[in-house]
């Protein structure tokens, strides 16, 4: 056993929500699952839960502890396939933002490939706050992301840079020369849901010029960049989405891009792990190599 059984026990009862629970999943007994936890907190001197109105909750010693406890999880996870698997196929475990997803994994999952032919590839798409909480519960091994989030729990590093720009279809015969934003608020704002990247960067955007969604003639909110792009093709409305994700259709005319004065942004496209993960190194040089030649 890699990973103290009171570490263990502390993440079943983060998890369950309950002494009993735990002590059940466990196959243990209550006491022993009360026992583990108050020579836990005797060995940190914090407190790890409270009760509030009968309702078990972490404190913020236990959930900073949290973190730590579902890194070395799924570190001692990685390190028994390692031991115990020493010829298995390289494999690349993680999940990406939905604007990422469309350009930039097929990318990384080609360039993989063509390293370890035998690779086994599992990448997870949803919106920044879903990918953050599957590096969390340890399921995937890194994320990228390309939104705004609370970086310092997590390992971080820049893998890579975006352009977010205004697109649109040519059938609204809006100007190539530079428009103010006002000028395209009696269009529609086709934008994506709250939790993701784009939206809070786009909410960035709209706070520096003094508007919100609200200000534009309608809204429409989509969760999928793909079904955002054609939306805007069919004639409807405008859309802020990085540069990469609509790249083809800039290139086929489908779509083209908003010359907007005074609004330019470059976005950062990051690399986030838990503390202290094992592969940082190695993935970080394999992500930037493939950006660097592919992207």
């Amino acid at each position: 056993m890699m990973i103290d059984q009171r570490l263990r026990t502390f993440l079943t009862i983060a998890q369950l929500g309950s002494y009993t629970q735990a002590a059940k999943a466990l196959y243990i007994s209550q006491p022993a699952v009360s026992q583990q936890i108050k020579s836990l907190e005797n060995e940190l001197q914090v407190k790890l839960f409270h009760y509030q109105k009968r309702h078990l909750s972490l404190t913020p010693a236990g959930q900073r502890l949290l973190l730590f406890a579902d890194d070395l999880s799924a570190q001692a996870n990685k390190i028994r396939q390692e031991l115990v698997h020493p010829n298995a196929a390289p494999t690349l475990n993680f999940a990406a933002t939905l604007s990422i997803s469309e350009a930039l994994v097929p990318k990384i999952m080609a360039s993989f490939y063509r390293q370890h032919p035998k690779a086994q590839i599992t990448c997870t798409t949803l919106n920044t706050q879903g990918c953050l909480d599957k590096l969390r519960a340890g399921e995937v091994e890194f994320a990228l992301i390309e939104g705004n989030f609370d970086s310092k729990p997590y390992a971080t590093a820049i893998i890579g840079h975006d352009p977010f720009i205004g697109v649109a279809s040519p059938q609204l015969g809006l100007p190539t020369t530079p428009l103010q934003l006002t000028a395209l608020l009696k269009l529609p704002l086709v934008y994506r849901e709250a939790g993701s990247g784009s939206y809070a960067i786009l909410n960035h955007l709209l706070d520096t010029q003094n508007l919100t969604p609200a200000d534009f003639q309608a809204q429409i909110q989509v969760s999928s960049p793909d079904t955002i792009k054609r939306i805007l093709a069919e004639g409807v409305g405008i859309s802020f989405l990085y540069q990469s994700v609509v790249q083809e259709q800039l290139a086929n005319g489908t779509l083209q891009a908003l010359q907007l004065a005074n609004v330019q942004i470059t976005h950062p496209i990051y690399y986030a792990a838990l503390p202290n993960h094992l592969l940082k190194a190695e993935q970080l040089h394999f992500l930037r190599q493939t950006f660097q030649n592919e992207l």
